[in-house]
């Protein structure tokens, strides 16, 4: 694995990238269960 730790952007990059990731797919989730749950 190639390391980008550059710059103190790029390593808050690294950091920011899964969570953002991470909220992206809870959203979706959200959006397919709510008209299940109506």
């Amino acid at each position: 694995m190639k390391s980008y730790w550059r710059k103190d952007g790029s390593l808050m990059f690294s950091h920011i990238m899964p969570l953002l990731g991470g909220t992206v797919f809870l959203a979706v989730l959200i959006m397919h269960l709510l008209p299940m749950v109506r």
